[in-house]
C-alpha cells in the first residue's frame, strides 16, 4: 500500500491495466514455458488454466483496485478508455494523432 500511496490516478490506471494483463497471462499460460529446463511446448494447444494467483501478483492488483474503487479485472476501462495518448499533445484528438499505450499482441494493427 505504501508503494502506491503517492501515485497519480493516471499511474494507478496504468498499473491496474498492466497487472490485469500480467495476471491473466499467468493464469492462462502453460506454466512450463517459464521453466528453464522445460521441454518445448506448443503454446497454441489447450492447457488447464490455473485458478489462483500467487500473493506476489494478487496483492498489488487488489491494492490498486481498492484505491481506484474498481474490481481486480482487465476491464474495458483498462484496455480501451485509459489506454491511449496523443502522439503530439498540441494536435487535436484525431485517430492519426493517437496511439495505444499497451497493446496485447504488440502489433500496430491492434490500434485500429
Amino acid at each position: 500500500r505504501r508503494a502506491i500511496r503517492d501515485l497519480s490516478e493516471g499511474q494507478l490506471e496504468s498499473l491496474h491495466s498492466m497487472l490485469g494483463y500480467v495476471c491473466l497471462a499467468y493464469l492462462h499460460s502453460p506454466p512450463e514455458i517459464y521453466e528453464q529446463d522445460a521441454e518445448p511446448v506448443n503454446i497454441m494447444s489447450s492447457c488447464q488454466p490455473l485458478d489462483t494467483l500467487p500473493p506476489w501478483l494478487s496483492r498489488p492488483w487488489l491494492c490498486v483496485s481498492e484505491k481506484l474503487e474498481r474490481r481486480p479485472m482487465l476491464d474495458y476501462a483498462g484496455c480501451v478508455l485509459n489506454n491511449w495518448e496523443r502522439i503530439d499533445p498540441r494536435r487535436p484528438l484525431v485517430p492519426s494523432n493517437l496511439r495505444l499505450l499497451r497493446r496485447f499482441t504488440g502489433l500496430v494493427d491492434e490500434e485500429w
